[in-house]
């Protein structure tokens, strides 16, 4: 099985980043592979089958513990499965075919965006969504965790305050930043005084204000007292294009807020995520930015301001 799996990510993989069109135009409905989807996921019973055995093979017996089902629901289940090359037996045990592994895998992917979705679903209905990453999208799985504070009458703020306290303790920010906002930037300064390091993404506008309000001095200031060099302590890329996402994270969180799809900035909710899949996928989305950006050299900077 360990074999099989290893294969199977990598296939995963493939599908991951495959063009969609290359689905659209190859979708055949008469297609084996697609029939038996459609065949398996019709089926709450199928579907229980496959992820029961996706773990490890099993007796008739042990699957009818797993899953509860009758045992003539179940034989009957597996001769279908078996029948579409999903399942084989092995002596007395079913086990998946590699191809019924590899679409229980992707099935369990779906699910748990789905899943994703679900716990997010106000979030993300009632936002543009459309500058996070398609492939960023297509892994909502990862931040299946992930909480949404809002804001109440009783506290207006208490989405800026947890993500105030959140970035007062981490270490080694990543920040997309297409506002400016004094509150969260003396927040940053604050956390880069306490030892973290900052990797900053914006706008050719958020550069000009942070020049024009003296962020640039007090970076300076921050980056002199303690020492470091500055083109290490802190790196800023400039990209080309408005964006409307605000993610950060750090060695211990991620922190998301959008825009409402007539493009304002919405400061009463933040998606927060403290998992390292949650992080991890803040990180994708904050490289994806990147490549876009052109390196500021900070040392320029400063010393022509």
């Amino acid at each position: 099985m360990g074999d099989e799996l290893k294969k199977t990510n990598i296939e995963i993989d493939k599908i991951n980043n495959i063009n969609i069109s290359d689905y659209i135009n190859n979708y055949n409905e008469s297609d084996e592979l697609f029939e038996n989807i459609r065949e398996t996921l019709s089926s709450s019973i199928r579907i229980k089958l496959l992820l029961s055995l996706f773990s490890s093979k099993k007796d008739s017996k042990e699957i009818q513990e797993d899953t509860g089902l009758a045992n003539t629901t179940i034989l009957t289940g597996l001769n279908t499965l078996k029948n579409i090359g999903l399942v084989k037996k092995v002596e007395k045990d079913f086990t998946l075919s590699s191809n019924g592994l590899m679409i229980t895998s992707s099935m369990l992917k779906f699910f748990e965006n789905l899943y994703s979705i679900s716990n997010s679903y106000d979030f993300l209905e009632n936002h543009s969504v459309e500058d996070i990453p398609t492939k960023q999208l297509s892994n909502l799985l990862m931040i299946k965790n992930a909480q949404c504070i809002k804001s109440s009458k009783e506290d207006l703020t208490k989405p800026s305050k947890e993500y105030l306290d959140l970035i007062s303790k981490s270490k080694n920010l990543k920040i997309l930043m297409p506002i400016f906002s004094p509150i969260y930037l003396d927040g940053i300064l604050d956390s880069l005084a306490n030892g973290s390091t900052l990797e900053l993404i914006i706008t050719e506008p958020i550069l000009e204000s942070m020049e024009i309000n003296g962020y640039y001095n007090k970076l300076l200031a921050i980056s002199d007292e303690m020492g470091l060099n500055k083109n290490q302590f802190i790196k800023i890329w400039k990209v080309p294009e408005d964006f409307k996402l605000f993610l950060s994270s750090g060695n211990n969180f991620l922190a998301v807020n959008l825009f409402f799809k007539d493009s304002y900035y919405d400061d009463s909710e933040i998606l927060i995520d403290k998992t390292k899949d949650g992080i991890k996928w803040g990180n994708q989305i904050f490289e994806d930015y990147r490549k876009k950006g052109e390196l500021i050299d900070i040392e320029s900077i400063f010393y022509s301001n």
